[in-house]
Protein backbone atom coordinates (compact mmCIF):
# COMPACT_ATOMS: atom_id res chain seq x y z
CA UNK A 1 0.00 0.00 0.00
CA UNK A 2 1.65 3.43 -1.07
CA UNK A 3 2.90 5.40 2.32
CA UNK A 4 0.66 8.56 1.87
CA UNK A 5 -2.57 6.24 1.65
CA UNK A 6 -1.69 4.05 4.55
CA UNK A 7 -0.75 7.60 6.20
CA UNK A 8 -4.43 8.47 5.91
CA UNK A 9 -6.35 5.22 6.65
CA UNK A 10 -3.96 4.77 9.55
CA UNK A 11 -5.12 8.78 10.49
CA UNK A 12 -8.86 7.99 10.23
CA UNK A 13 -9.06 5.10 12.09
CA UNK A 14 -7.35 6.41 15.14
CA UNK A 15 -9.83 9.47 14.63
CA UNK A 16 -12.81 6.85 14.74
CA UNK A 17 -11.30 4.60 17.48
CA UNK A 18 -10.93 7.91 19.75
CA UNK A 19 -14.42 8.65 20.10
CA UNK A 20 -15.06 4.84 22.00
CA UNK A 21 -16.30 4.80 25.08
CA UNK A 22 -18.33 2.32 27.68
CA UNK A 23 -21.15 5.21 28.45
CA UNK A 24 -24.39 4.75 26.80
CA UNK A 25 -26.13 7.20 24.05
CA UNK A 26 -25.22 10.78 24.33
CA UNK A 27 -25.09 13.64 21.52
CA UNK A 28 -21.38 14.09 20.13
CA UNK A 29 -19.36 16.75 20.64
CA UNK A 30 -16.67 16.40 19.33
CA UNK A 31 -15.00 19.05 18.09
CA UNK A 32 -12.64 17.15 14.83
CA UNK A 33 -13.30 17.78 11.48
CA UNK A 34 -15.65 15.56 10.04
CA UNK A 35 -13.95 12.63 8.25
CA UNK A 36 -15.28 12.63 4.60
CA UNK A 37 -18.14 9.85 3.70
CA UNK A 38 -16.76 6.54 2.03
CA UNK A 39 -18.42 6.57 -1.75
CA UNK A 40 -22.30 6.83 -1.57
CA UNK A 41 -23.83 3.47 -1.53
CA UNK A 42 -27.47 4.44 -1.56
CA UNK A 43 -27.76 4.57 -5.13
CA UNK A 44 -24.95 2.69 -6.16
CA UNK A 45 -26.27 -0.75 -5.43
CA UNK A 46 -30.02 -2.44 -4.39
CA UNK A 47 -29.76 -2.75 -0.56
CA UNK A 48 -29.17 -6.63 0.22
CA UNK A 49 -31.47 -9.07 0.66
CA UNK A 50 -31.39 -12.46 2.18
CA UNK A 51 -29.68 -14.97 0.64
CA UNK A 52 -27.16 -12.39 -0.59
CA UNK A 53 -29.48 -12.01 -3.59
CA UNK A 54 -28.12 -9.78 -3.33
CA UNK A 55 -25.12 -9.09 -0.63
CA UNK A 56 -25.26 -5.88 1.10
CA UNK A 57 -23.80 -2.89 -1.05
CA UNK A 58 -20.03 -1.90 -0.07
CA UNK A 59 -18.00 1.21 -1.29
CA UNK A 60 -14.63 0.54 -1.41
CA UNK A 61 -11.79 2.88 0.19
CA UNK A 62 -8.94 2.44 2.96
CA UNK A 63 -12.32 1.83 5.26
CA UNK A 64 -15.11 0.22 2.70
CA UNK A 65 -18.36 1.48 4.00
CA UNK A 66 -21.50 -0.54 4.09
CA UNK A 67 -24.76 -0.20 3.82
CA UNK A 68 -27.19 -2.30 6.01
CA UNK A 69 -31.22 -3.40 4.68
CA UNK A 70 -32.81 -0.85 7.24
CA UNK A 71 -36.59 -1.58 8.08
CA UNK A 72 -39.37 0.86 9.41
CA UNK A 73 -37.52 3.55 8.20
CA UNK A 74 -34.44 2.71 10.29
CA UNK A 75 -30.70 3.37 8.37
CA UNK A 76 -27.44 1.25 8.78
CA UNK A 77 -23.79 1.99 7.78
CA UNK A 78 -20.88 0.82 8.71
CA UNK A 79 -17.31 1.23 8.22
CA UNK A 80 -15.50 -2.00 7.77
CA UNK A 81 -11.63 -1.95 10.20
CA UNK A 82 -8.77 -3.75 9.15
CA UNK A 83 -6.42 -5.16 6.55
CA UNK A 84 -7.53 -5.53 3.17
CA UNK A 85 -11.19 -6.25 4.52
CA UNK A 86 -12.94 -6.69 1.66
CA UNK A 87 -13.98 -8.61 -0.18
CA UNK A 88 -14.63 -10.69 3.23
CA UNK A 89 -13.40 -14.01 3.27
CA UNK A 90 -13.08 -16.85 5.57
CA UNK A 91 -9.60 -16.53 6.15
CA UNK A 92 -9.80 -12.90 7.60
CA UNK A 93 -8.97 -13.05 11.09
CA UNK A 94 -11.94 -11.42 13.04
CA UNK A 95 -13.33 -8.65 11.21
CA UNK A 96 -14.27 -5.04 13.03
CA UNK A 97 -17.20 -2.21 11.56
CA UNK A 98 -18.01 0.72 13.24
CA UNK A 99 -21.95 1.01 12.82
CA UNK A 100 -24.23 4.10 12.63
CA UNK A 101 -27.44 3.09 13.03
CA UNK A 102 -30.50 5.30 13.41
CA UNK A 103 -33.71 4.44 15.97
CA UNK A 104 -34.84 4.42 19.15
CA UNK A 105 -32.96 3.21 22.24
CA UNK A 106 -30.06 2.61 24.70
CA UNK A 107 -29.89 -1.04 24.09
CA UNK A 108 -28.75 -2.60 20.60
CA UNK A 109 -28.61 -6.24 20.18
CA UNK A 110 -26.80 -8.63 17.33
CA UNK A 111 -27.55 -11.55 15.67
CA UNK A 112 -25.44 -12.86 13.75
CA UNK A 113 -25.86 -16.12 11.50
CA UNK A 114 -24.24 -18.24 9.35
CA UNK A 115 -24.99 -19.76 6.01
CA UNK A 116 -26.74 -23.26 7.63
CA UNK A 117 -29.42 -20.97 9.58
CA UNK A 118 -27.01 -21.57 12.68
CA UNK A 119 -26.62 -18.78 15.18
CA UNK A 120 -23.15 -17.68 15.76
CA UNK A 121 -21.49 -15.35 18.34
CA UNK A 122 -19.98 -12.04 17.61
CA UNK A 123 -16.45 -12.33 18.69
CA UNK A 124 -17.41 -9.02 20.74
CA UNK A 125 -19.86 -6.29 21.00
CA UNK A 126 -22.07 -3.62 20.04
CA UNK A 127 -20.29 -1.65 22.25
CA UNK A 128 -21.42 1.70 22.26
CA UNK A 129 -19.38 4.80 20.88
CA UNK A 130 -19.37 8.23 22.42
CA UNK A 131 -19.08 9.70 19.03
CA UNK A 132 -16.14 10.06 16.22
CA UNK A 133 -15.77 11.42 13.39
CA UNK A 134 -17.60 8.91 11.25
CA UNK A 135 -20.19 11.25 9.16
CA UNK A 136 -23.67 8.97 8.74
CA UNK A 137 -26.50 9.30 11.12
CA UNK A 138 -27.73 7.79 14.29
CA UNK A 139 -25.65 6.61 17.27
CA UNK A 140 -22.13 4.69 16.99
CA UNK A 141 -21.41 1.14 17.61
CA UNK A 142 -18.58 -1.47 17.37
CA UNK A 143 -19.42 -4.58 16.58
CA UNK A 144 -16.76 -8.00 15.76
CA UNK A 145 -16.91 -11.31 14.30
CA UNK A 146 -15.48 -13.93 12.64
CA UNK A 147 -16.72 -15.86 9.05
CA UNK A 148 -15.23 -19.40 9.43
CA UNK A 149 -17.30 -20.77 6.20
CA UNK A 150 -17.89 -19.66 3.22
CA UNK A 151 -21.35 -18.14 1.94
CA UNK A 152 -24.05 -15.81 3.05
CA UNK A 153 -23.70 -14.63 6.76
CA UNK A 154 -26.40 -12.51 7.99
CA UNK A 155 -26.22 -9.92 10.63
CA UNK A 156 -29.30 -8.69 12.76
CA UNK A 157 -29.27 -5.64 14.75
CA UNK A 158 -32.19 -3.96 16.77
CA UNK A 159 -32.75 -1.24 19.13
CA UNK A 160 -34.06 -1.74 21.87
CA UNK A 161 -37.12 0.45 21.45
CA UNK A 162 -37.23 1.29 17.90
CA UNK A 163 -35.43 0.45 14.83
CA UNK A 164 -34.02 -2.89 12.64
CA UNK A 165 -31.88 -3.94 10.04
CA UNK A 166 -30.15 -6.35 8.37
CA UNK A 167 -26.28 -6.86 6.88
CA UNK A 168 -25.81 -9.96 4.46
CA UNK A 169 -22.42 -10.60 3.86
CA UNK A 170 -20.90 -12.80 0.99
CA UNK A 171 -18.32 -14.62 2.19
CA UNK A 172 -15.70 -16.09 -0.48
CA UNK A 173 -13.45 -19.00 0.89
Amino acid sequence: MNRALYAVGAGTMVLALTGCTAAGPVASTSSASPTPRAATTESSAPLGRPGCDPASPVAPGAFPEIQGTGHDGATLYGLVMGTDPYPFAVSDDGIKVVWRFTGEGDELSATLTDPTGTSRQLDWGPEYHGGSTYDRPGQEWGTGFTFDVPGCWTLDLSRDESGTASVYFDVAP
